[in-house]
């Protein structure tokens, strides 16, 4: 995990908050606080004269400060552990600790010993917290951060409440087989912290398929569930995946609830309905209706299965029928479903000895709608990416007085160009998937999307800068993965545009 320690001191120093160096500070930091000169000088001149900087002699000096009984004038009580500390240091970092310390009208002001009510995830960083104003240091993980930035909210920390939310920006992705992005995603909307509430949403909705195996996917409330379920840009496996993790949502709901039936049944009514039941296969569907789940549900959930069965089974002009009459177009309209039926995939492995201007190609078939009763009529696509840009070579334009050469053109964009293999009229949503690596984490960074019309008069349609040229070929690119961090992976989703 990132050691913020380094970071968080040169804040400290530029914004000129007292602080001090702790004996359990990380390696790293430690390294920076006693390996540099104490002293920097500037150069000398006659007319400028000298500027000196004795900022380490002075944390030095304030390193007794923490905790020490014989100059603390305060104490915070929090859960079961007592901190010695000074009202001067925490007025000058908090204006919430100056009022709560100063102002005659708050009773504390006039206590030596104040016990401070926080929540158990808080009081096991406290200690963190409290450095944190000393030192202008702090070591942040996936689980620790949420409740320090909850703390540095209700404190008014602003300089920390940064630190935190760049953390969580940079970091809202799968750590080991867990993520926060959920938990993070809730606190940033309900405390207005727009940047971790966009990088989490784009998080979730890219990865939808790990956030339901993960355990804060409990926490998600109805409301963020159902825009997530309303979305076809959602990426998912397919659809009834996404109804697995919306019937174990609904049980751990239930678990919660001391199994109460009239709230259970509350959460169904608020959620089933933007399943697309349609867009489920034929089998999966019929063996639904079996499920103990459905069963318990029968009158909520048994008639769109049984409309979605009609579906499979109607012919081409009888499934447009069944739709202006359900009046629920988006229920046939298909997200970004990763399974084989609707998507390839396209990896380059040792990325790096690929040649410049390199080609990298794939044939597939995509079903030309949902409907099992289509499931013999597919369209064929070749595809072709340009990773490390296009050449077009030179050649000769034939005139009929004279020649012209015309030389050849090189331009640095990452494309792939997808070519129908028939004239067959169609029109489709193409969405690439790119994957990057994070803390050892791979997972959906990046998705592009295009919407294409394929005929007779045009075959081919390219999709340009799928990345930015520099994130993909240059140092250290995000978007190198495996063990060896020298594969780069695409997944390129193709489904029909509804017709509405």
């Amino acid at each position: 995990m990132q050691c913020l320690h380094i970071q968080a001191l040169a804040d400290w120093k530029r914004s000129h908050v007292l602080g001090q160096c702790v004996k359990e500070c990380c390696a790293c930091c430690k390294d920076y606080i006693e390996g540099a000169p104490p002293t920097k000088k500037t150069w000398f001149g006659l007319d400028t004269g000298q500027h000196v900087d004795n900022f380490r002699i002075m944390l030095h000096r304030l390193f007794s400060l923490y905790s020490d009984p014989e100059l603390s004038d305060v104490q915070l009580v929090v859960g079961k552990k007592v901190f010695l500390v000074h009202k001067l240091i925490l007025s000058m970092c908090s204006d919430v600790f100056k009022t709560m310390l100063t102002n005659p009208q708050w009773p504390e002001s006039y206590k030596d010993r104040i016990v401070l009510k926080e929540e158990p995830e808080c009081i096991q960083v406290f200690q963190d917290f409290m450095k944190y104003i000393y030192t202008g240091t702090i070591h942040l993980t996936h689980e620790s951060v949420l409740p320090v930035l909850t703390l540095a909210d209700k404190y008014g920390i602003t300089d920390l409440t940064e630190v935190c939310v760049d953390f969580m920006c940079n970091h809202c992705m799968m750590t080991g087989s867990s993520t926060s992005a959920v938990s993070w995603l809730q606190y940033s909307v309900m405390c207005g912290h727009k940047e971790v509430e966009k990088s989490c949403l784009q998080f979730i909705s890219m990865n939808f398929q790990k956030i339901i195996s993960a355990p804060d996917f409990s926490a998600m409330s109805v409301d963020f569930l159902v825009t997530f379920l309303k979305s076809s840009d959602l990426i998912i496996h397919d659809e009834h995946t996404l109804f697995l993790g919306l019937k174990k949502w609904i049980l751990l709901q239930s678990e919660k609830t001391g199994h109460n039936e009239e709230s259970v049944k509350q959460l169904v009514l608020q959620t089933i309905p933007y399943i697309r039941f349609p867009l489920i296969r034929l089998s999966q569907l019929l063996a639904m209706k079996q499920d103990r789940f459905i069963q318990r549900f029968k009158a909520v959930i048994d008639e769109k299965i049984n409309h979605a069965i009609k579906f499979h089974s109607a012919k081409g002009n009888d499934r447009f029928i069944l739709d202006s009459v359900s009046g629920e177009s988006l229920q046939y309209e298909a997200r970004n479903y990763t399974s084989d039926i609707w998507s390839t995939e396209l990896m380059i492995e040792n990325y790096h000895d690929l040649g410049e201007y390199d080609v990298r190609a794939a044939f597939f078939s995509t079903p030309i709608s949902s409907s099992d009763a289509d499931e013999n009529c597919c369209f064929d696509w070749h595809v072709d990416l340009y990773p490390k840009g296009v050449l077009f070579g030179s050649c000769m334009m034939i005139g009929l007085q004279q020649n012209f050469e015309i030389e050849s053109c090189a331009y640095k964009t990452v494309r792939l160009s997808v070519k129908a293999m028939s004239k067959i009229e169609r029109h489709v949503h193409i969405t690439v998937l790119t994957a990057g690596m994070k803390d050892g984490v791979e997972y959906i960074k990046k998705t592009t999307s295009k919407i294409c019309f394929f005929d007779e008069h045009c075959l081919v349609h390219n999709i340009d800068y799928i990345l930015p040229y520099m994130d993909l070929n240059g140092s250290d690119s995000k978007y190198m993965t495996g063990q060896n961090h020298d594969t780069f992976r695409i997944m390129i989703i193709i489904k029909p545009v509804l017709r509405r």
